[in-house]
């Protein structure tokens, strides 16, 4: 349901110069209030269309699995910001995954996005932190 929604809405994607555009269609950027010197971000702006937003917020629900490649971002996230704004911002990485994938026509990889499952643990893990976990003797060979 969500790829005819994408395709639907972003129907022609050349129409879009970069991927912080799409996701400014989708009002999942936040707001910006500046002041003099002072900036400040608030809320998404929910402009758009709605229906896609909450259909990309729905898939976002599914980083918080252990199985998902994108659970890595949604940890690190999480426990900054909170689930909420974590689950926002994990959907506004999903608009920006699917423009470039659709712009190059490339396939979806979780390579791509610098992570591997790690069988020990049971879930997806960011190549930093596996080259962490190796030992310094087998890292230097």
């Amino acid at each position: 349901v969500t790829k005819w929604a994408l395709a639907a809405h972003l129907f022609d994607i050349s129409r879009f110069s970069s991927a912080k555009k799409v996701t400014a269609y989708t009002g999942l950027c936040p707001s910006s209030y500046d002041s003099g010197d002072r900036e400040r971000k608030g809320r998404i702006t929910r402009e758009g269309p709605s229906l896609l937003r909450s259909l990309l917020v729905e898939c976002a629900q599914h980083a918080s699995r252990r199985n998902n490649p994108l659970n890595p971002f949604y940890r690190r996230f999480v426990v900054r910001h909170g689930h909420k704004k974590a689950i926002v911002a994990i959907a506004a990485k999903l608009t920006r995954i699917v423009y470039g994938l659709v712009k190059r026509g490339e396939c979806f990889s979780s390579e791509a996005l610098g992570v591997t499952w790690d069988k020990g643990r049971s879930c997806y893990v960011t190549e930093s932190k596996k080259r962490r976990r190796q030992s310094p003797v087998t890292a230097r060979v």
